[in-house]
């Protein structure tokens, strides 16, 4: 099986179980409905599951959604803690600093 989780596809489903529908999370995204449901569409193909299921006027993950949807929140926490680790690092809040010194330098940094 091979998949390829597009992550443009994973934040559409997210927001559309985020906001109950593909119309209003569409609407949130300020995309096309159409764009959202064939994205989502792509990614039930690749997984070979139903992600999302219907409940009246709106819809809910499934499992193998929820299992997705875990994965991009686990993404986008990667992300995020990539993109402080890498700010902390030009404000030179983390690192590490090489120093070459001749031996009679030692004694002034005591």
């Amino acid at each position: 099986m091979d998949i390829a989780l597009n992550e443009r596809a994973l934040r559409y489903l997210y927001t559309v179980a985020r906001k109950g529908g593909v119309r209003a999370g569409a609407d949130y995204l300020g995309v096309d409905p159409a764009t959202v449901s064939r994205a989502v569409a792509r990614l039930e193909e690749e997984a070979g599951a139903v992600l999302l299921e219907r409940h009246g006027r709106t819809v809910r993950p499934t499992e193998a959604g929820e299992l997705l949807l875990e994965h991009f929140r686990s993404l986008r926490a990667q992300q995020e803690d990539t993109l402080n680790r890498l700010g902390e690092l030009r404000n030179m809040e983390r690192g590490t600093i090489d120093m070459a010194l001749g031996e009679g330098y030692i004694e002034d940094l005591h």
